[in-house]
């Protein structure tokens, strides 16, 4: 339910310029830049423990459920005696022995499991909510196949095929059969228990929250873990998970129903369901618009080649009569009437041709209504901006627009995605090439609770530290989503809102591109709108990525006819923010990391605490190109593509102090202006017409334009580094009589001409220039493949692997008592050892998870 106070962002205090930065699952997930992976549901819930590391708040039961009746007035309605009563008997029954009164040993689960479902069923819920099991069966809509033991639904829902519904359930119920292996959670160390079969629990756990997210829009997600004669009730929202501290029912059941009382009391908005998204069922009219909008349509569908000839579909032909099909196909009230690129309708037919849940979403503050079904996009985990986008249906204007709902940070100063496009707009004599903004606008007041637990229940919650399989830290630990005040050593969790944004356009992959001049002719209309930005607006996007560059395909006249043009469109401006253009102090807006792994600057990546400039997000360009370049171009490394894609750009190393620094390959590039790969006789080279011939103009734009001016400015950054590396030292030392032996190691400073070509990275110009002048040139036209990428690329592997051997060897180091050298050396091996990337010869070789090892008995 949405809460009565009005929201106010949250003011972040930092001494810092910028955000320190950890490296995260989601911010390296190729699926950010529309890189499909296969389902995986042991490696994605891999990935979605480690990614709720930190998240936790223990919370006393009554706190839980003040939170979950937030906006309701009185006190929680209680169960009936009665009711409580004959869950005492239930439970007497399966714990003790009805001879001797003793407890049980071996009670299964599956026992637990049945008397739980028959005294909820037996006592009545309010408002009719019925538990139904599916310990055994999956939904079959579900590609992770996903078995969660029972659930509450609406006795209109109610399975009858003891499979799950993700699409109506409403809380749901996970049953084991005790013991404190079998808990996730421990109420006197950390909260997040490290050992292994507790983490199991607790990725389980997160898992159903997930699919319960994905399915349904809610604001909430409730649950309950029944752990032998224990229970613990559970709030999940896109911030952090609130959980209650185990309590034994067995003797007085009367905690646990009044937990599950509490929440079936609650209508839909208050068990966590969203009132601004509306299921739209099967047959009702809504849902038959759809179906009749994502039929193939000749007359309406319009081809988006660049250069096609649209003439046809807006002016009809003389010769069209009254009865053509085209003019029939328009002047129908109740389907189609405006032409749209037949990509666009494809994508949305396929959106809607499962059985995944279709939905009417309000937008904006007038609650602007569309049609959406399965998101082409969703982010990988339960905590952070939960974004999803969706092809929507604009069910007033009658056309299809892009829909992306999401949880944005809610702090001072940081504005919505949609207030930096309609500034870019605002300005007549200033065109630039970005999403236009149809609707947006936060979601009701509809906030992570999460992130507010500790303010509402201060004397009595407690919030982990991150804690670690295995009980120790992994490199995993989430950027963005697990902040800390730089202040404080206590992490918070972070604050969001729910925010929507729908824009005009639906666009094609930056994949699409014809060969190597068209896809630079694309990243310069990208860079373009960037340099606009910043010089209109004062605007740094801070995100560049390949997924973030996209073609947009639009009508213009040309000759007196209309045909299709493609343009680079830079999108995604959510993280994007207002900077000065001097050289003034800028502080964090949030605890957030700003950036998609794989495209970020060496320079950023090392400093985190530094604000990014022009000069990394023009270096992020230049990756893209490159990972497009190799992926969609002839090259020297021939069959490797796979292999370079991994090690250039999902790879990453880690520093004795875990701190997450680029590849080889990628710092090699960018300070010494080389990129190899296995040898000098495997530097990349992109090829020519002429066969083996390595005149392509993309070389000298990179190797002879391009990465000079990156080797000069790290040159710079890397003897700045230095300095103030020794002058930490002196002053450690308190040494002022060794001038000139810190003088001595300094070196010399870099000359004035290289700081005057670095400085050319401080605008645009140069980068435009060197791209406008290698675009004059000829450039081979059939350049471009297939996508080099193999299809076993899948870096979750490599990721899961290496959050393994460093769980492993922190081990070591945590458990040794040895002198600081010994551990030193510990630390500098974990350093070595720590590259994420392939071992083999092929990087598309799966890694596989670590296996589960067997106890013996």
């Amino acid at each position: 339910m949405a809460d009565s106070d009005p929201p106010e962002p949250v003011t972040y205090q930092s001494t810092t310029q910028s955000t320190p930065a950890k490296h995260s699952w989601k911010s390296a997930d190729p699926r950010k830049h529309n890189e499909p992976l296969p389902p995986d549901a042991k490696l994605d819930r891999f990935l979605q423990l480690m990614d709720s590391m930190g998240k936790t708040v223990l919370i006393p039961q009554d706190g839980l459920i003040a939170i979950m009746r937030s906006g309701e007035s009185g006190p929680a309605p209680q169960p009936p005696q009665e009711a409580i009563e004959t869950a005492r008997a239930s439970f007497d029954k399966l714990f003790f022995s009805e001879e001797t009164g003793e407890r049980k040993t071996g009670v299964t689960e599956d026992a637990i499991v049945q008397a739980t479902i028959g005294v909820l069923n037996s006592i009545g819920l309010p408002n009719g909510l019925v538990a139904s099991p599916s310990q055994y069966k999956y939904d079959l809509t579900d590609d992770k196949r996903a078995k969660v033991d029972a659930a509450l639904y609406p006795a209109d829902y109610v399975p009858n095929d003891a499979r799950p519904n993700w699409t109506h359930l409403r809380m749901f119920v996970e049953f084991k059969k005790g013991g404190t292996g079998n808990d996730p959670f421990d109420d006197d160390g950390p909260i997040e228990a490290p050992a292994q079969t507790r983490t199991e629990t607790r990725g389980q756990l997160t898992a159903y929250a997930y699919q319960t997210l994905v399915y349904q829009h809610r604001t909430a997600v409730y649950a309950m873990l029944i752990n032998g004669s224990d229970f613990r009730g559970m709030r999940w929202d896109y911030s952090g998970l609130l959980v209650t501290p185990a309590k034994d029912f067995s003797l007085d059941p009367t905690a646990l129903l009044q937990f599950f009382w509490a929440f079936s009391s609650l209508d839909e908005v208050g068990q966590g369901l969203d009132p601004t998204a509306t299921l739209v069922l099967p047959g009702s009219a809504e849902y038959k618009r759809m179906d009749l909008w994502a039929k193939e349509n000749s007359a309406l569908d319009m081809p988006c080649e660049e250069g096609a000839d649209l003439t046809g579909f807006f002016d009809p032909r003389p010769d069209e009569a009254e009865g053509h099909p085209s003019t029939r196909s328009r002047r129908k009230a109740d389907g189609p009437t405006q032409p749209v690129f037949k990509y666009i309708r494809d994508d949305f037919r396929k959106s809607i041709s499962s059985k995944w849940p279709r939905y009417k979403l309000k937008v904006g503050p007038e609650g602007r209504e569309f049609l959406v079904g399965k998101p082409i996009f969703t982010a990988s985990s339960v905590f952070g901006r939960g974004t999803r986008g969706h092809i929507g249906l604009d069910v007033v204007e009658d056309r299809f627009v892009f829909l992306k709902d999401s949880w944005r940070p809610f702090y001072k100063g940081v504005d919505p995605e949609g207030a930096y496009l309609e500034e870019m707009a605002s300005k007549p004599d200033v065109s630039l090439v970005v999403p236009t903004v149809v609707a947006h606008g936060d979601v009701l007041k509809q906030r992570a609770r999460s992130g507010h637990a500790q303010d509402d229940t201060a004397a009595s919650v407690k919030v982990d530290e991150p804690t670690k399989v295995g009980s120790k830290r992994t490199h995993d630990e989430v950027e963005d989503d697990t902040p800390e005040d730089p202040e404080s050593s206590s992490p918070t969790l972070r604050q969001l809102i729910h925010y929507r944004i729908v824009v005009n356009e639906v666009c094609l992959k930056m994949s699409n591109f014809r060969n190597g001049e068209h896809l630079v002719k694309l990243i310069e209309d990208c860079v373009i709108t960037h340099r606009d930005a910043y010089v209109h607006f004062g605007l740094l996007h801070r995100d560049i990525s390949a997924g973030n560059m996209m073609i947009l395909p639009r009508i213009e006249e040309q000759d007196g006819k209309k045909r299709v043009t493609w343009r680079g469109v830079l999108i995604d401006w959510e993280l994007a923010k207002y900077v000065p253009k001097d050289d003034s102090a800028q502080s964090a807006r949030q605890p957030e990391r700003t950036g998609t792994w794989q495209f970020m600057s060496v320079a950023y990546v090392l400093h985190p605490d530094r604000p990014i400039k022009i000069a990394d997000e023009l270096e992020s360009f230049l990756h893209v190109l490159i990972y497009y370049g190799v992926r969609y171009l002839r090259h020297t490394l021939e069959q490797r593509a796979t292999e370079f894609i991994v090690n250039y750009f999902d790879t990453f190393i880690l520093e004795p102090d875990r701190q997450p620094v680029c590849s080889y390959p990628k710092a090699h590039a960018v300070k010494m202006g080389v990129i190899d790969f296995g040898g000098a006789n495997k530097k990349l080279r992109f090829l020519g017409l002429a066969r083996g011939a390595t005149t392509h103009p993309l070389n000298s734009m990179i190797f002879a334009d391009l990465l000079p001016l990156f080797t000069k400015r790290y040159s710079i950054v890397e003897w700045e580094d230095s300095v103030e590396d020794l002058e930490k030292k002196r002053k450690a030392q308190r040494s002022d009589n060794d001038d000139v032996a810190y003088q001595l190691l300094m070196g010399e400073p870099p000359s004035e001409e290289c700081r005057n070509e670095a400085a050319k990275l401080d605008t645009h110009d140069e980068f435009l220039r060197i791209l406008k002048t290698r675009l004059g040139e000829a450039w081979p036209d059939n350049d471009k493949t297939e996508d080099q990428l193999s299809p076993e690329y899948d870096p979750r592997r490599l990721v899961v692997a290496t959050m393994s051997t460093l769980s492993s060897l922190t081990a070591v180091s945590d458990s040794s008592s040895s002198s600081a050298a010994k551990k030193s050396r510990v630390n500098h091996k974990a350093k070595s050892s720590l590259l994420v990337g392939p071992k083999t010869p092929h990087a598309a070789r799966p890694v596989r998870p670590p296996r589960k090892t067997r106890r013996r008995k």
